[in-house]
């Protein structure tokens, strides 16, 4: 069904609380430019609203004002200010922390090992080609994460990650895989499966910013247990 877009200054109402906020067109702008990148226009729809978490009791249930709607008596107005955006980091987050949960520390040093890796080549100024055979190589020799590159593929389908330029990033796959099975890795390679888009999905698609999320939570988790060690000494 077409949806019309929010218009500038709607006021919206947690379901919950009631807090108000007033989406200005400058607010609108500034969410759908940082939430919904890859949208032609800088626009918001009530379907977007989901995404939208109340300050005043953390509750997702934020929705278009209705007429009529006033604010509960007890709800005092310095509170009718701000609404935080349910942002891509949040949910990378909790699908990091998730998993780290059940990680021992050498195998999150391997993990960090993997995802500075692929953030090195992202930034490298290799050829897609390169920078596709490095990826790969550098997951295939990095044994011990096989089991999170299962545990993220399952994640990127479940939560629809973006895959724009997926047909791409498979011919890649395909010549880099053809050029690098007479390296004698080939076992190797065979045994990613379908995780071998896993390590192209973070250097050439949406993957970039979720592999920053793990290092920076992986580096705090290693700095807390290794403080906690010495504490112990």
């Amino acid at each position: 069904m077409y949806q019309l877009p929010i218009p500038p200054n709607t006021e919206l109402q947690c379901g919950s609380c009631g807090k108000l906020r007033t989406l200005t067109a400058e607010l609108i702008e500034q969410i759908a430019t940082n939430s919904f990148p890859n949208r032609l226009t800088a626009e918001l729809y009530e379907s977007d609203l989901k995404r939208f978490k109340c300050t005043g009791c953390n509750e997702r249930d934020m929705r278009k004002k209705s007429a009529g709607t006033h604010l509960p008596a007890t709800l005092p107005e310095s509170t009718n200010k701000n609404i935080n955006i349910v942002k891509e980091s949040d949910r990378e987050y909790e699908i990091v922390a998730r998993y780290l949960n059940q990680t021992s520390i050498e195998e999150q040093k391997a993990l960090l090992a993997w995802a500075r890796g692929l953030q090195e080549i992202k930034n490298s100024d290799l050829e897609s080609l390169d920078k596709a055979k490095k990826a790969i190589m550098l997951t295939v020799n990095s044994g011990t994460i096989q089991p999170f590159l299962g545990y993220l593929g399952a994640e990127i389908k479940r939560v629809g990650w973006d895959e724009r330029g997926l047909p791409e990033r498979m011919a890649l796959s395909a010549a880099a895989v053809g050029a690098l099975l007479f390296s004698g890795q080939g076992a190797g390679i065979a045994a990613l499966g379908g995780a071998i888009g896993v390590p192209l999905w973070v250097v050439f698609g949406a993957g970039g910013a979720f592999i920053g999320v793990l290092i920076k939570e992986v580096q705090r988790r290693i700095s807390d247990e290794e403080d906690e060690g010495k504490g112990k000494k």
